[in-house]
């Protein structure tokens, strides 16, 4: 029998928000090292410190600080209260004809009136 072990990768991550952001991250996981050829999940996590209506988030990767990618993901929309842990997500698939180098990624949380809520960051290398 061969055990069945889960587990993640956790890339270089910070949260980017201010003081009046509503939404602080306390942590950011990948299901696996981002390799070319292959779907990964994103997962971002944090604590709710104002009431709020999450919508969508705002994600744009970049290679040497220039865009390569952007998009908005609408989440199903939830209200929040302060202290409440919130969790979403993101499948992705990286192209076999990914660049190597450093990638950022910066992920903005916003409500149901496009306001940010708050922002969370992390990098990898391909």
């Amino acid at each position: 029998t061969i055990p069945l072990t889960l587990s993640t990768w956790t890339p270089w991550w910070a949260d980017c928000g201010n003081s009046t952001s509503s939404f602080t991250t306390t942590d950011i996981h990948l299901d696996a090292l981002p390799t070319r050829n292959s779907k990964d999940g994103i997962y971002i996590c944090g604590t709710i410190n104002d009431v709020e209506t999450v919508e969508d988030f705002k994600m744009l990767v970049k290679l040497g600080g220039v865009t390569v990618f952007k998009t908005t993901v609408q989440l199903d929309e939830k209200q929040v209260f302060p202290g409440d842990q919130y969790c979403y997500n993101y499948t992705y698939l990286i192209p076999a004809i990914t660049p190597s180098g450093s990638y950022n990624v910066t992920f903005t949380l916003e409500d149901d009136q496009s306001n940010e809520m708050g922002c969370s960051k992390m990098g990898f290398s391909i």
